[in-house]
Order: C-alpha cells, then sequence, then structure tokens
C-alpha cells in the first residue's frame, strides 16, 4: 500500500539495502561469493517481520505508560516485560 502511496518500490528498496548488508557481511567473513537471490528475499522478509514485532512491542509499551498515567490504565503486560520494566 505505502508503495502506490508514495510512487516507490519499496520492494526494491529493502531488497537492494539487505543486499549491501548481506554483501558486507560476507566480506568481513571473508566469503568470496554472491549471496542468492533465495537468501535475499528470506532475509528481507525477516527483518520486516522482526521490524514489524519491535514496532508493536514499542507502541504497546508506550500505551501503556501513557494512559496509566492518564488514569485509563490497559490490562498489564505479561510477566516478562513487568521483570524488563521493574513495572508494579
Amino acid at each position: 500500500m505505502f508503495s502506490i502511496l508514495l510512487g516507490e518500490d519499496l520492494w526494491r528498496y529493502v531488497i537492494n539495502q539487505v543486499t549491501e548488508i548481506v554483501e558486507w557481511i560476507f566480506i568481513r567473513l571473508g566469503i568470496l561469493d554472491r549471496p542468492s537471490v533465495l537468501t535475499i528475499q528470506l532475509l528481507a522478509v525477516l527483518l520486516l517481520f522482526l521490524n514489524d514485532l519491535i514496532y508493536l512491542f514499542a507502541v504497546h509499551l508506550a500505551a501503556l505508560l501513557v494512559l496509566d498515567r492518564l488514569g485509563n490504565p490497559i490490562p498489564r503486560p505479561p510477566e516478562w516485560v513487568q521483570v524488563m520494566l521493574d513495572y508494579e
């Protein structure tokens, strides 16, 4: 949807960025080969999924902190998040 609204091919942009990262890693590791297209695409999907998870976590964390201060609490986060935040 964003590709249509922006008039840019965002998938191509993501693939180019991931390709550059993987080639840099290959050079650092001394691997004298090019990564396959399938490897690049799988890594791009994995990184997009990871980015979405981090974004979702950050939005929910911000909502928890802001809405608690406004007096409109939302359900408590899982125990492991409470431990990370030292939140009671």
